[in-house]
């Protein structure tokens, strides 16, 4: 699910290092990412990829021109990293932090905290 959401992602505007707001093809997807679930779901991701807690505010860019849909499953780990790399949301990522992917590792589970 987070994936085809981050397809729909037009443009990542960084309001501070620690505050984004993404903006998406539509109304009805921005509205979906600020369902509290989905936030920290995303949220989540983005701090496993980042390292720290990064607060994100979805909204719409209803001029903006969608880049084609979801991303076909990919044949290799190769051509998967490829296909990320070309999404908005994560050449956006990889511009401000310089970054360059070498690896594409599945999602683990958060832990939770001990009371």
């Amino acid at each position: 699910m987070i994936r085809d959401l981050a397809t729909s992602c037009v443009a990542v505007e960084p309001v501070t290092p620690n505050h984004w707001r993404v903006l998406m093809e539509n109304e009805y997807l921005a509205e979906l990412c600020q369902r509290q679930d989905r936030r920290q779901q995303i949220e989540g991701a983005v701090e496993a990829t980042v390292g720290r807690r990064i607060r994100i505010d979805f909204g719409y860019r209803a001029e903006a021109q969608p880049h084609g849909g979801l991303v076909a499953k990919p044949t290799s780990k190769t051509q998967a990293l490829r296909d990320l790399q070309e999404l908005p949301f994560v050449a956006k990522l990889n511009t401000i932090y310089s970054a360059e992917w070498v690896e594409l590792l599945p999602a683990r589970p958060r832990k939770k905290a001990d009371h």
